[in-house]
């Protein structure tokens, strides 16, 4: 009768059960050989016979035109996101009415993510093979980095939202993490633009970032342990 067996719960057996194989990873580290070697040896550059298998049936003139058609109305969608945030952080300075600073950073956070995913995607849908080596893809290179840039500008806000509703309800563990998911977007978008000037693969793209992500999260937790 005296035993407290309230704290188990399905919630509190799946964080153990993975905090446990995660350090069983640690203790006994192994290498999938099969895949390892698959990985090494994967190019960084992109391939010129790579064709886009959606568009197997379209032209590369067609395949470019359906990118800058699509990467044009994107800009267009996400400017008048960014030109809203901006006009309410910076020029009016008086958020949208019954809007929370709690509501007004879950928001920007999920149309980031929302956002941020779509762009990759197209990125990786377009720029995965032949048509990197077209010679006229120049305006869809351009929309590309411009649709990067502006999810930058989308990230940049978010984090002035996060400033401000810190300032208002003081720092958490939450809205730290919050600034460091901004960083890591931020890296992966750099990350994006490297790919599409570099003319690298899509492999190289998923390469790089396992490895900042990495990294990021190992500062993390460094800071966090001294925390």
């Amino acid at each position: 009768k005296k035993f407290n067996l309230s704290f188990i719960s399905f919630e509190w057996l799946f964080f153990t059960f993975l905090g446990f194989l995660m350090l069983y990873g640690f203790y006994y580290h192994r290498t999938n050989t099969l895949f390892h070697k698959w990985d090494i040896n994967q190019p960084n550059q992109a391939k010129l016979e790579g064709k886009n298998w959606f568009f197997k049936k379209l032209s590369l003139v067609n395949e470019n035109a359906s990118g800058v058609m699509l990467l044009s109305m994107l800009n267009l969608l996400i400017v008048f996101v960014n030109i809203v945030d901006i006009n309410f952080l910076f020029i009016t300075k008086t958020p949208p009415e019954g809007l929370s600073h709690s509501e007004s950073v879950h928001q920007g956070i999920g149309a980031l993510i929302t956002s941020i995913i779509v762009a990759v995607t197209i990125v990786l849908f377009f720029f995965g093979g032949r048509l990197n080596f077209y010679p006229k893809n120049k305006a869809l290179k351009i929309l590309a980095l411009l649709w990067v840039a502006q999810n930058i500008v989308l990230i940049l806000t978010t984090a002035y939202k996060n400033e401000l509703y810190i300032e208002e309800f003081s720092l958490t563990f939450k809205r730290i993490g919050v600034f460091f998911y901004l960083f890591l977007s931020v890296i992966g978008l750099l990350i994006t633009c490297l790919k599409i000037i570099g003319r690298k693969s899509n492999w190289y793209l998923f390469r790089k970032l396992g490895i900042a992500f990495y990294l990021v999260l190992i500062g993390v937790s460094i800071v966090a342990y001294y925390q």
